[in-house]
């Protein structure tokens, strides 16, 4: 989970959303499964569903 929640942090400060709103992400697990989950990032007041997902080659993709 640590590495998920550190993985989705760098894809919203990386991101246009982390640029305008130069803000620290809250990260929650709604849901989760081996190798992927659904979680909520919310930036900003701004509340987004991530869905993480395996490649099949121990990596993720995140959507």
């Amino acid at each position: 989970m640590r590495d998920v929640a550190r993985a989705i942090h760098r894809a919203v400060l990386a991101g246009e959303l982390g640029r305008r709103l130069e803000q620290d992400c809250e990260i929650s697990e709604l849901a989760g499964r081996e190798g992927g989950g659904v979680f909520s990032v919310r930036v900003g007041g701004e509340t987004y569903a991530v869905k993480v997902e395996p490649l099949g080659d121990g990596r993720g993709a995140l959507h």
